[in-house]
């Protein structure tokens, strides 16, 4: 496995409504705006999430993932499409 070199967990979206009505949504981590594998990171992410989206959607899922693994991957769809794990 390779080395994480990005901002570890959490990592927290915030929303906010600014005077004139408009949303205002980011992502609050740890050193983000210093660090430059936080945005390779950031720019992977709808790579990744279509990626493990296919896998879950397949159905196709190796015998050697367990509930639990396969759970969780659910649980990352669910938060990247805006739900509650």
């Amino acid at each position: 496995m390779s080395k994480q070199v990005f901002s570890p967990v959490p990592w927290e979206v915030e929303h906010q409504i600014d005077e004139d009505g408009d949303h205002i949504w980011w992502v609050n981590a740890t050193v983000m705006c210093f660090d430059p594998y936080n945005a390779q990171f950031i720019s992977a992410a709808p790579d990744m999430y279509e990626a493990l989206k296919a896998i879950i959607d397949s159905g196709d899922i190796p015998y050697c993932y367990t509930d639990k693994l396969v759970i969780k991957a659910k649980q990352a769809i669910t938060k990247a499409e805006g739900g509650t794990p």
